[in-house]
């Protein structure tokens, strides 16, 4: 998925540092993602809540905090693309260019066309325009250019391998004894879970086939 709205993340997190693992691990499972339907969210997020506009309420460390997100499922064929929000932020994603304003659409750079991209981005997400319509085709194009600048203007910093396992044995309400079964033992699982054994390729699969964790942030 495309995830946009990356400056607020960061603004959140560096209010709420106890937020900051939570919201880490949230963005890097949802930009390996192919979420086509709320459904294939919610196996994820058992805990996710769905509104009206295609928005959907994400628990943020026990429901201390909300992360709003608004969803196109159907750009592109298993991609979502979206606007992160945190409830009670003032709204960066205004435009200084009236919604639907013809614009030249180029790289990004200076924040002033990044938030005249974001407004744009918004109309178009609330739409959820078909993968191959014009609309469709300007959000997947306004999405991927505004993603990559975030990418270098608000990074966000990836969690390792033990973060990324805890993280998604919170999300399914998991123990370590789940764990124990998936890596063969309790004395392997804790030794894991304590970083004083790394993981194996073997292990890697498994974890990744059985509990959908990018392979990515298991190799780290």
């Amino acid at each position: 998925m495309r995830l946009v709205g990356r400056e607020k993340l960061v603004r959140f997190c560096a209010a709420h540092g106890e937020a900051r693992k939570w919201i880490a691990n949230w963005l890097s499972e949802a930009e390996a993602a192919a979420w086509a339907s709320p459904q294939a969210i919610k196996i994820r997020y058992p805990s996710a809540s769905f509104l009206a506009g295609n928005t959907v309420i994400f628990n943020v460390k026990g429901n201390a905090f909300r992360l709003e997100v608004v969803v196109a499922y159907r750009t592109g064929s298993s991609r979502l693309c979206g606007r992160a929000r945190m409830p009670n932020m003032t709204d960066a994603t205004r435009s200084d260019d009236a919604p639907g304003t013809k614009m030249d659409i180029r790289l990004v750079k200076s924040d002033r066309q990044y938030r005249q991209y974001l407004g744009e981005i918004s109309r178009l997400v609330a739409l959820d325009p078909a993968a191959k319509s014009a609309a469709g085709a300007r959000l997947e194009l306004l999405a991927k250019l505004v993603e990559d600048y975030e990418k270098l203007r608000f990074p966000i910093e990836r969690p390792d391998a033990v973060q990324a396992i805890q993280f998604r044995m919170q999300q399914q309400g998991l123990k370590q004894k789940d764990l124990a079964e998936l890596l063969g033992g309790k004395s392997r699982a804790s030794e894991i879970l304590s970083r004083k054994r790394r993981l194996t390729v073997p292990m890697i699969r498994t974890l990744s086939r059985r509990l959908h964790i990018p392979v990515d942030l298991l190799v780290r």
